[in-house]
């Protein structure tokens, strides 16, 4: 081999030494930026997990801040009312939110279905705990035990200061019978409006109702065949009188006996 050749040869060998200490120093440093990564990584992953477990209570409270907040627009909406009627309406909702086994969201539910149904700021107040013992009780949709109360109050000519004895009337007729209350509202439902029209009061047509339940007439069913009842009555009074029977008195309401 010629001194050129020779040169050329020590050069290469010199430059394949240089590469292979390149490329082992290039691997070691690869080594240790993949073992960096992953440790990055994994704490990267731990500081995840542990931030949401921080941030899930927090956006948690958020949330239910802002359904509750939503639901007093809805209610404030409905209702048309001020400023200062809002604030003591929300104190109430908040109060009753703590004090029951409803949440402050539920309660503010309840008093909108209250307002949809035309109870004023002042009704609302002065009911809406019993619809929460008639929701609770009755095992009923918060919308629902709303509905049952206005339309009683409403139907019957009663005062919110009734609420508590509509609620009670509810729970003694269902005891009494082999009805539930939600049977008895769908009853109530379709007969309500013939047992106001004739005199019946609120406690006489769910006693009826109660007691027909026995002969298996409940819910939409019972409150049909009461209707009828009550209508056939009073379709048929000149012919009761033919027999000497007056079932009406002199207000035009059904006798009690």
């Amino acid at each position: 081999m010629s001194a050129g050749g020779g040169v050329k040869a020590g050069r290469a060998f010199v430059v394949f030494d240089v590469l292979d200490k390149t490329a082992k120093g290039m691997n070691a440093i690869a080594g240790r930026l993949d073992n960096m990564a992953r440790r990055v990584g994994n704490l990267g992953r731990q500081l995840t997990i542990i931030g949401s477990a921080i941030s899930v209570p927090f956006v948690m409270a958020i949330n239910s801040a802002k359904d509750l907040t939503d639901e007093l627009l809805a209610l404030k909406a409905v209702l048309q009312a001020d400023s200062a009627e809002m604030e003591t309406l929300e104190k109430r909702i908040r109060g009753l939110g703590k004090s029951t086994s409803f949440t402050s969201i539920q309660v503010a539910e309840a008093a909108t279905n209250l307002a949809r149904g035309g109870f004023s700021s002042q009704e609302i107040r002065d009911s809406l705990k019993n619809v929460l013992d008639l929701a609770r009780g009755g095992q009923l949709e918060m919308s629902r035990a709303a509905t049952i109360m206005v339309d009683s109050i409403r139907n019957f000519g009663l005062t919110t200061a009734d609420s508590e004895s509509v609620a009670s009337s509810f729970f003694v007729a269902a005891t009494k019978g082999t009805i539930t209350v939600e049977e008895l509202a769908q009853a109530f439902k379709f007969s309500g409006g013939s047992m106001a029209e004739l005199g019946l009061s609120l406690n006489e047509g769910l006693a009826v109702l109660s007691q027909i339940s026995k002969a298996m007439l409940k819910g939409t069913i019972g409150g049909t065949s009461f209707n009828q009842m009550l209508l056939a009555v009073g379709k048929n009074a000149d012919k009761l009188r033919d027999i000497g029977v007056e079932p009406f008195d002199a207000s035009g309401q059904l006798k009690d006996s």
